[in-house]
């Protein structure tokens, strides 16, 4: 299913059934691999649509699934969710907020604290576009949640792509 949501808005929008989004946001945390990853990939193909489709997401439960799950112990999941995550934050301010306040942006800045470098290039972009569309006030939200000291840490990487992506961030 990932490949064929991988596409345009309207082929998107012909999956944005209540039923379907439910049943893969509940499969998010499977606890098999084989299914778990086709599962968020399906999903970050889904977030990449329009804001009222990404929105129909976050309406259904996806952020308390994408925090559990920026938790897991694997990296390559950690890594994925992370991918949603940089779609989920480039969005309205309204989805960013949402993401604040669930503790998503949380999550994000302690990997880039903590985190395996491939899992820190997808956070940063998150944390990133959440600083591009970000108002004031939020802003100072995720300042306090850790953002500029994640950003900061990432400054002391060796590699030239990310660093560029945090200073942006900054």
């Amino acid at each position: 299913m990932s490949y064929i949501i991988d596409g345009s808005k309207d082929v998107i929008q012909n999956f944005m059934l209540p039923a379907l989004l439910t049943r893969l946001i509940e499969l998010v945390n499977h606890q098999s691999l084989s299914i778990q990853i086709p599962i968020i990939r399906t999903i970050g193909n889904l977030t990449t649509g329009t804001d009222e489709q990404t929105q129909q997401l976050i309406n259904l439960g996806l952020l308390p699934a994408m925090l559990e799950t920026l938790h897991h112990p694997k990296r390559s999941i950690r890594k994925e969710v992370s991918w949603v995550m940089s779609n989920l934050t480039a969005g309205t301010n309204e989805q960013l907020q949402a993401c604040i306040d669930g503790g998503l942006i949380d999550q994000l800045s302690h990997i880039l604290l903590t985190d395996d470098a491939t899992v820190k290039m997808e956070a940063v972009w998150a944390l990133s576009n959440a600083t591009a569309i970000a108002k004031p006030q939020q802003f100072l939200q995720m300042v306090e949640k850790g953002l500029l000291k994640a950003l900061c840490e990432v400054l002391k990487m060796q590699e030239q792509g990310i660093i560029t992506i945090a200073i942006e961030g900054i």
